[in-house]
């Protein structure tokens, strides 16, 4: 009987031992971190994700900092440990979490609005589960889409709320803010769409349809951003809300879509421009002929055709140069009457052409219709650029 009762006692001696040790792994999330203790373990190592990510959603690195936004966050002293590059008046010494009320407050990426959002994100990943996990990663591509769609007005949005609540701005100012950032978003995209094809029309004169989309792409950029800051900052001095931004910022915002716009053009001609179709110039270097642009589907009926312009032509001796190409079709089309209307047109086109090409390749509308049609999102994919720039933490706007 009495080792039975020992036997007894040493089981639940371990079972209570195993009861604590479990318990103490535990993590007790606080307002600044956690309890002395009970701190959340860092990710890795076999750590689960719910117990990892106990505080707000966030999970600590080796050192046990956190990496929050756009600075690191230390749980023990309850600070940031480096300064707000945007300074408010919730954080008088530049180090201050929360305003010094993380129950009621939390700096999430210097976005308000978010907070309720990474609130449930916290939730999701608290309760485990495979679904729990899709939808708190749901929650992360979603605010990422909807500030991208937004052409940066869903950040701004975000930043004119975590202003409203430290008392910067009223709740007026806070929608006529919402309404100004709309409207500035619109002025983007519109005034991106419009110079787009205008200045691919205006550029084929130089010759290069290289140069024609990224020339378009670059000044629909500039102009994009221009009215972007243009409308933001007449907006707001109208509304009586304090610019949050710097002339710097807003070259810098300038810059990088009008870099932004350039790229996204140097992208569509290198679609347009792949394929095995070739684009060539004949010269005739007897003089009989002025020069003619044509076309080829492929490298082995581009041979062919020098020989039909010879058999056509006896009296001439030509010269053949491949100086485009693209997959047959309308792609093609375009690169050959992009030669031919760079280089004077073809007769049907202008009557005084040095060029021998009778007819072309495509008539103006269809021609017209196909710059429109492969510029108009040059524009609007560099003042994105821009402002994911601006607005992610390489920027210099929050």
């Amino acid at each position: 009987m009495k080792t039975y009762a020992r036997t007894r006692c040493i089981i639940l001696l371990v079972g209570l031992l195993l009861a604590a040790f479990s318990a103490s792994s535990i993590p007790r999330p606080t307002g600044f971190g956690a309890v002395p203790g009970h701190r959340p373990p860092a990710l890795g190592q076999g750590t689960a994700l719910s117990l990892a990510s106990a505080w707000r959603g966030h999970w600590p690195d080796l050192t046990g900092y956190y990496q929050v936004g756009m600075r690191t966050y230390g749980p023990v002293a309850g600070m940031w440990l480096s300064y707000d590059s945007a300074w408010n008046d919730r954080d008088p010494n530049y180090l201050t979490f929360a305003g010094g009320d993380p129950i009621n407050y939390f700096d999430s990426d210097g976005r308000a609005v978010i907070q309720a959002w990474q609130q449930t994100q916290q939730n999701l990943i608290n309760s485990g589960g495979f679904w729990n996990n899709v939808g708190a990663y749901g929650i992360s591509f979603g605010m990422t889409a909807l500030n991208a769609f937004s052409i940066g007005s869903f950040s701004r949005n975000d930043n004119l709320v975590d202003r409203n609540l430290a008392g910067e701005i009223s709740d007026g100012q806070l929608y006529a803010g919402m309404a100004i950032n709309t409207g500035a978003a619109t002025a983007a995209v519109v005034t991106g769409g419009v110079v787009a094809p205008i200045a691919g029309r205006a550029l084929v004169a130089a010759g290069s349809p290289a140069l024609m989309y990224i020339g378009n792409g670059a000044a629909a950029g500039l102009s994009a951003s221009t009215a972007d800051v243009a409308v933001q900052r007449t907006g707001d001095a109208a509304a009586g809300i304090p610019y949050n931004g710097t002339i710097g910022s807003d070259l810098t915002y300038i810059g990088t879509s009008t870099v932004g716009g350039a790229a996204f053009g140097a992208l569509t001609y290198g679609t347009i421009r792949a394929g095995q179709g070739v684009v060539y110039q004949r010269t005739d270097v007897s003089g009989n002929l002025g020069d003619y642009y044509g076309q080829a589907q492929n490298d082995v009926r581009y041979a062919a055709r020098q020989g039909e312009h010879a058999d056509a032509n006896p009296n001439s001796q030509f010269s053949f140069q491949q100086v485009s190409g693209a997959a047959p079709g309308n792609n093609l089309d375009f690169m050959e009457q992009f030669q031919i209307t760079a280089n004077g047109g073809a007769r049907t086109q202008n009557p005084l052409t040095l060029l021998s090409n009778d007819i072309r390749a495509m008539s103006d509308e269809r021609f017209s219709d196909f710059i429109f049609d492969t510029t108009v999102n040059n524009g609007i994919g560099g003042d994105f650029f821009g402002s994911a720039y601006s607005s992610g933490p390489l920027g210099t706007k929050r």
